[in-house]
């Protein structure tokens, strides 16, 4: 026993220091684990929302570019009147400066009816087939001309499909013939809008 005394008693000092010294080297490497495996989890959040957000990037930019590639022809459509509030004076005028130039005689008579629903249109409906529950609105314009030749009335119709840039049809046309004057034309023209929704629609 004293001989283990002699050894140890001298290196009691060095020993207590090498003990402390190898608590604090496992106490430094426990931490250093533990923080190593923290930036780990948080490195793997980071790549997981930037993973999230650049998905999100992408399909923002690809709705973008949808939106500008048809922002062109909604414009034209809002432009004309077929989307949003329609301007039924322009289009009247627009119908008066094509009949006006070409000359036709002064015997045209026109009557542009309150718009109604597209969907309560009973012709809209066929074999029980309910009409389109859409807001869409319907624009009736009746109009009479007299006195008129068959070239004269279908160049008429022919400028309006190309200049009058409006959507329309020709819903019903009917033509009487007068002696020596020419012809009586009542026809009604179909024009339609689509109104735009408001919040909450």
């Amino acid at each position: 026993m004293k001989v283990y005394r002699v050894v140890l008693e001298p290196a009691k000092g060095a020993l207590i220091l090498f003990a402390l010294s190898m608590i604090l080297a496992f106490a430094l490497v426990a931490g250093l684990a533990r923080y190593r495996g923290a930036k780990e989890s948080a490195l793997a959040q980071a790549e997981g929302a930037l993973q999230a957000a650049s998905s999100e990037i992408q399909t923002l930019t690809f709705d973008l570019a949808f939106i500008e590639t048809h922002l062109a022809s909604f414009n034209h459509l809002t432009s004309i009147g077929l989307i949003g509030d329609p301007d039924r004076e322009a289009w009247v005028q627009g119908l008066e400066a094509i009949y006006n130039e070409l000359r036709l005689p002064p015997t045209l008579h026109y009557a542009l009816a309150p718009p109604q629903s597209l969907a309560e249109d009973p012709t809209a409906t066929t074999d029980n087939v309910p009409a389109s529950p859409t807001n869409a609105l319907r624009h009736d314009l009746d109009l009479e001309l007299s006195g008129i030749h068959e070239e004269e009335f279908l160049s008429f119709i022919g400028m309006l499909y190309t200049d009058w840039q409006t959507p329309f049809r020709i819903e019903t046309c009917r033509m009487e013939r007068e002696p020596e004057t020419g012809l009586k034309i009542n026809c009604t023209l179909r024009l339609f809008s689509l109104p735009l929704a408001t919040i909450g629609q």
